[in-house]
């Protein structure tokens, strides 16, 4: 049965990271630039290995975070046309998000902090002109898949929130991003695909439902759930 605790409860993760973003936003007296100066300072004194794994969780993060969202949507089949459709525009939700962090680059234009900030000791190599800071395309794809996957599977949500906050952190710690890059790019992929995902699931669960009826389609959209050892189907002999 549905309640309305399952119908809002996805919601509750992207709420407490963007509570958590505002929170810091609104208490921390420390300006942008030095305070990029300072983290990227402290990772510069990191050991060799230590530097590396920063960098890897910087990527690695999207791609785990990217796997996870493959495989709530794959286990989503087993749950009926809601959770599909869940699946389906969370995913759809990630492109729009990093293409709207794009426009938002374009129009903000904000030079990275490798370049712009004195005395900044980036461990990362600073991207080219033209490839602007605000906000943080990692940060906004982390953020977006993060809330896919908790809008697909909520009980993933611890998972799916730290892998995001590190993709965000571990950029202002290279040096190629401003705090405030991060967190805005935090609040726009949660926000694009939570908002998607509110207004168009009940439009797509009708489709994927419409769909299903499809001989190829529906076996890649639908699968019947496990039956416990011994169950039998209705009219089996």
């Amino acid at each position: 049965m549905t309640t309305k605790w399952t119908t809002v409860r996805p919601v509750a993760a992207p709420v407490l990271l963007l509570g958590g973003a505002a929170v810091f936003l609104l208490t921390n007296d420390t300006p942008s630039s030095q305070a990029a100066r300072s983290a990227a300072g402290a990772v510069a004194d990191w050991p060799t290995w230590g530097q590396h794994a920063l960098a890897g969780a910087s990527e690695g993060g999207l791609v785990l975070l990217a796997l996870l969202l493959a495989a709530s949507a794959w286990q989503a089949r087993a749950r009926g046309p809601r959770s599909v459709a869940t699946a389906v525009v969370g995913g759809a939700g990630v492109l729009v998000a990093l293409v709207v962090s794009e426009l938002a680059k374009v129009l903000v234009a904000q030079d990275r902090p490798c370049r712009a900030v004195p005395g900044l000791d980036a461990i990362a190599e600073c991207p080219p002109v033209g490839d602007w800071s605000l906000p943080s395309n990692h940060a906004t794809l982390a953020a977006a898949l993060a809330a896919a996957l908790i809008w697909t599977i909520f009980r993933w949500w611890p998972i799916a929130t730290l892998l995001a906050l590190a993709v965000a952190a571990a950029r202002v710690g290279l040096g190629v991003h401003y705090p405030h890059d991060v967190m805005d790019g935090l609040v726009l992929g949660a926000v694009v695909v939570s908002l998607l995902v509110f207004l168009l699931r009940g439009p797509a669960t009708r489709l994927v439902t419409t769909v299903s009826g499809v001989p190829l389609l529906g076996s890649l959209l639908a699968t019947e759930p496990r039956r416990p050892i011994g169950s039998r189907r209705r009219g089996d002999a």
